[in-house]
């Protein structure tokens, strides 16, 4: 989160972590004139970090039976979600489209009443429902009578500001899960989103999630139904009717109570409630079946081969290509061996010459964590494509330049992170710091065996404090990137789709990180990964493997040979 979207108010002796439990924000009294942009400016967020990319929870998950409750294939084959808190922070939008319509409507009518209070009447009475259903629940609550045409006034009104509030600072997803929805769709369960929000199309098509779901009940699908919104079950049902499985065999997913009534109204197999503030007991008393406050905790059983390096079988011996290849390829450890320095890795000329070769045949691509421009200058070919930063940044070899326009957002994070590493450890010998656009690299290979404890123990007390951003560990360096769903599998795809859409050539990827194992998996079942490997003994999902970077050159020379024949033909 950007600081200039929020009035934090605080004394300036106090130091905020980047990693906010709970935010707390200048809230005028009762009925007092709002000030300018109140409402934009002082958006109370429904706590805490959402981009977590480790299972490492922060409460002990809730269960209803002592028994570990795993979503397999065997039992389920679909799985429904709620859209706002469960895959986009549209939440705390909704929360504070609802506190200004109510409290513009009680100051107006009722200014004996007091405010509406997101911690307790949005979560009670609003969350959840469809829009007129929460005004009348709220004002029944206070005990207020309302009539119809003053409900579908402030009806009206949300939604008004609602889209403001929305325009104004976009919506963000939570990686985690959407990566969990992207998971079970590659792992074959159907997927389906239910949600009360007439808003419901619209941010799936604003957050590019339409195409990750087989189908969409929303706000308008209900009223077109004419079905009672949730605690009544019909909207899952219905979701469920058009997925063409029974609601024993599939799963819900939400983040409100109503949503978690609804689901054990509707008899479905397992409701998992997701809440990233202290609800996580009354969501269990609610019927869920699990409470977790990350996806990334749900326990789901994956069908994706992972074997150790040690028993597969060499690439040069092994690989027979029937088509046309596309070429995906890691830099540092692949193309050239681990060096002490990463100024130093250079690319052989043999390399070199190879990778120009193939690049005359086939489709060519650098799959790097280091910046575009950086790799660019070691291999000196135009004629491939470029991924850097781990796939945050793309040049396609006719020049076409992609970013992730998301992974912006987390630059001032980056920076205030690159300021607290050089503080903590820019005077420790052999630490180096490799800052890159949408990344950090700190390698530690060089640093004395004496201070490596110290060194590891500091980092991981800047990873947990900085925990909207993730990391990913290499050969003796750790990696801080923006905590969104992007890494080398998904930067893959995105290259698959960019440089072969009709999918005419087979890709093979080769890497040796572990960073590439979201590519490896990526490509199991439709292409081929080999793993440079270090040691014989890391589980991977790669299909084969090769030695090293001698390895490597000497493959990439006998497939341009194959091509070369070819073409002759």
């Amino acid at each position: 989160m950007t600081g200039r979207r929020f009035s934090l108010v605080t004394s300036s002796a106090v130091m905020i972590s980047p990693c906010l439990t709970h935010l707390i924000f200048y809230r005028p009294a009762r009925h007092e004139p709002k000030p300018p942009n109140y409402y934009l400016n002082n958006i109370q967020l429904i706590p805490t970090c959402l981009l977590r990319t480790r299972t490492a929870p922060t409460r002990k998950m809730l269960r209803t039976e002592p028994a570990t409750v795993a979503l397999s294939r065997q039992h389920f084959d679909a799985v429904i979600f709620d859209l706002d808190g469960v895959l986009t922070d549209t939440a705390s939008v909704h929360a504070n489209a609802w506190q200004r319509s109510f409290d513009e409507w009680l100051t107006e009518h009722t200014p004996e009443q007091a405010c509406f209070d997101i911690e307790e009447d949005y979560r009670r009475h609003v969350d959840g429902k469809p829009r007129e259903e929460g005004i009348r629940a709220f004002f029944h609550a206070r005990g207020i009578p309302i009539t119809t045409h003053a409900v579908r006034r402030i009806a009206r009104r949300k939604q008004a500001y609602f889209l403001e509030l929305l325009e104004h600072r976009g919506v963000d997803l939570i990686g985690t899960s959407v990566r969990v929805l992207r998971l079970l769709r590659a792992l074959g369960y159907k997927t389906a989103v239910a949600t009360s929000s007439r808003n419901g199309r619209l941010i799936l098509e604003k957050t590019g999630l339409i195409d990750d779901f087989d189908v969409h009940v929303d706000g308008e699908t209900i009223a077109k139904h004419g079905l009672p919104g949730k605690p009544a079950p019909d909207t899952f049902l219905l979701a469920s009717d058009e997925l063409g499985t029974a609601p024993g065999k599939t799963a819900i997913v939400e983040d409100a109570l109503a949503g978690i009534a609804a689901g054990k109204a509707g008899g479905f197999g397992m409701i998992v409630g997701l809440s990233r503030t202290d609800r996580l007991a009354s969501f269990e008393r609610a019927g869920a079946d699990i409470a977790v406050p990350d996806l990334a905790e749900l326990d789901i059983t994956e069908v994706y081969h992972r074997e150790s390096a040690e028993r597969l079988p060499d690439a040069l011996r092994s690989l027979k290509v029937a088509t046309t290849p596309i070429l995906l390829l890691d830099y540092d450890g692949t193309l050239t061996p681990i060096v002490a320095r990463p100024e130093d890795a250079a690319l052989a000329p043999t390399m070199r010459a190879e990778l120009e070769r193939l690049a005359r045949y086939c489709p060519v691509a650098i799959v790097s964590g280091r910046d575009v421009p950086v790799v660019q200058d070691f291999v000196g070919l135009d004629t491939l494509a470029y991924a850097g930063s781990h796939g945050f940044e793309v040049v396609t070899a006719d020049g076409r330049r992609y970013e992730q326009a998301i992974a912006e957002r987390h630059l001032p994070l980056l920076n205030q992170l690159h300021a607290r590493l050089q503080e903590a450890l820019g005077s420790t010998p052999g630490v180096q710091f490799e800052r890159k656009r949408f990344s950090i690299a700190v390698h530690y290979r060089r640093v004395a065996a004496a201070d490596r404890p110290r060194v590891q123990t500091i980092l991981k007390a800047l990873k947990n404090g900085f925990c909207e951003l993730r990391t990913t560990p290499g050969k003796e360096v750790l990696e801080f990137l923006p905590g969104i769903d992007w890494n080398k599998g998904r930067a893959v795809e995105w290259l698959l789709q960019a440089l072969d859409p009709a999918a005419r050539h087979y890709p093979i990827y080769i890497g040796d990180d572990l960073t590439d194992e979201d590519a490896f998996r990526i490509l199991q079942g439709i292409g081929h990964s080999i793993l440079v490997r270090d040691r014989s003994d890391r589980g991977t999902y790669a299909d084969s493997t090769l030695p090293d970077t001698t390895a490597v050159r000497a493959f990439l020379a006998r497939l341009a040979d194959r091509l070369e024949n070819e073409a002759r033909l």
